[in-house]
């Protein structure tokens, strides 16, 4: 017995100053930062062509340093259906933005998707500016019934049974008057 546990701590030992070691060499992952791709050269021309002056990005005489660039500067052409110049490089954020989650909005964090259906009522353009139309229908509409991401096909006929054993499980998806919809108050 003595022997096992011998070789066991042996072994356990062996593998933490191998884990302690390759963390002694672990470096920072490179961040791909959009402003190191820029090319100011290949914008010229759209900027001279639509008037579109330097203080859009460098809104102040410190915005020279990359840091304090107005990044929306960017979405004015490349993320807005109103602007003078063609949207390029609209839905190809990987193009300067390597790292998605680094450009993830603050509001998508804990619970986004059980709580996302408010913000997307309200504002569904909000949501377009990242996410492309059909966007909405690769879970709602989506017959996998594997892997389902809502309710079950048959929910509608036991759905009133959650709903009373508890409420607040609604209200994390549809908002208080969503019940409405289907029923009167006379139901």
């Amino acid at each position: 017995m003595r022997k096992i546990f011998l070789k066991y701590f042996i072994f356990l030992g062996l593998g933490l100053v191998t884990i302690l070691g390759a963390e002694a060499r672990w470096e920072p992952k490179q961040v791909n930062i959009p402003l190191d791709l820029y090319n100011h050269t290949k914008h010229f021309a759209r900027f001279a062509q639509y008037a579109i002056a330097c203080t859009m990005c460098h809104k102040t005489p410190d915005s020279f340093n990359r840091e304090k660039v107005d990044h929306m500067g960017c979405h004015f052409c490349h993320n807005n259906d109103q602007s003078p110049a063609p949207a390029a490089a609209r839905f190809k954020c990987i193009t300067c933005h390597k790292d998605l989650f680094q450009v993830k909005p603050d509001n998508h964090q804990l619970n986004w998707i059980d709580r996302h259906q408010t913000v997307a009522k309200q504002d569904k353009d909000y949501c377009f500016k990242c996410h492309k139309t059909f966007f909405c229908t690769d879970c709602h509409q989506k017959r996998d019934f594997e892997n389902q991401r809502m309710h079950t096909s048959n929910f509608r006929y036991y759905h009133s049974i959650v709903a009373r054993s508890n409420p607040r499980t609604c209200s994390n998806c549809h908002q208080m008057n969503f019940c409405k919809d289907c029923h009167s108050d006379s139901d």
